[in-house]
């Protein structure tokens, strides 16, 4: 699947269904994982304050915490933002969790 395809995946992510973890897990690995991750960062960043669907934030929170250590570097400011705001449990215990491993 193209990154295009996983981005819109993960923006419908409990709109058209229901959506269970699993599905949220399964997305952010292939956003994580995709050849062209690191190439479309910048996109995968705007998801995490993406003011209509908190699946889809959770799922791109979760994505960068899977990611190499230098794109959680660059998302810091981002994530330190939404957890001011963030009112998904399961999305700010994913914050939480990226920023520990920032220390």
């Amino acid at each position: 699947m193209s990154y295009d395809g996983i981005i819109a995946k993960a923006m419908r992510i409990g709109v058209d269904e229901i959506a269970y973890p699993i599905d949220v897990f399964a997305t952010a690995t292939e956003l994580a994982e995709h050849p062209q991750a690191a190439e479309n960062f910048d996109r995968l960043l705007g998801l995490v304050e993406d003011r209509e669907n908190h699946f889809t934030r959770w799922a791109a929170i979760r994505a960068i915490g899977q990611m190499d250590h230098k794109f959680l570097l660059l998302a810091k400011d981002s994530l330190e933002r939404q957890s001011a705001v963030e009112d998904y449990e399961l999305a700010r215990s994913e914050i939480k969790a990226c920023l520990d491993k920032l220390g």
